[in-house]
């Protein structure tokens, strides 16, 4: 029998606290980034006409929040990782079968430590705090954070494949 300490896939390191930090700022800063030239282009609408306006702000919202499951919490499940998460050398992989969790479970851990979250920030102090550096809502799914070799931020769709 294999001598594995808790929560530690063969072959990986959970990943440090600096790395996931800087990922979670990238990732941040890629959400801005993405938000700004939409909301311009809605700005500029409104000064040519409120309803012209009114109308491309629905519209860059609904393209930002497509946009920010697909890249933030859809790719996150599939891959495993964030273009954060990727520039930093991070993955999230489920515990019981060190795969990435799937696009759904992504989303489900993004909204489940966004819920823990409310409550003082409990969810990323956990990580501080636990020897694996563990998030609650990783340990309540059967995930973790690895440290694996750092690559691009880019592609938006790693191995081609969008979906």
């Amino acid at each position: 029998m294999q001598d594995m300490t808790p929560n530690t896939a063969p072959g990986y390191q959970p990943a440090t606290i600096g790395s996931r930090f800087v990922a979670i700022l990238i990732d941040g800063v890629l959400a801005i980034a993405m938000a700004i030239p939409l909301f311009i282009i809605a700005g500029i609408g409104g000064v040519i006409n409120d309803a012209l306006g009114a109308l491309l702000f629905i519209v860059a919202y609904l393209g930002l929040l497509a946009a920010t499951v697909y890249v933030f919490m859809w790719q996150l499940g599939e891959t495993g990782q964030t273009p954060g998460k990727r520039s930093q050398g991070v993955i999230v992989l489920s515990t019981v079968t060190n795969q990435p969790l799937g696009g759904i479970m992504g989303v489900v851990r993004y909204f489940l430590g966004s819920i823990i979250n409310v409550f003082c920030y409990a969810d990323f102090l956990a990580a501080i705090f636990k020897g694996d550096n563990q998030r609650l809502s990783d340990g309540i799914l059967n995930a973790q954070a690895y440290q694996v070799q750092p690559g691009s931020i880019t592609p938006i769709f790693p191995g081609g494949k969008p979906f």
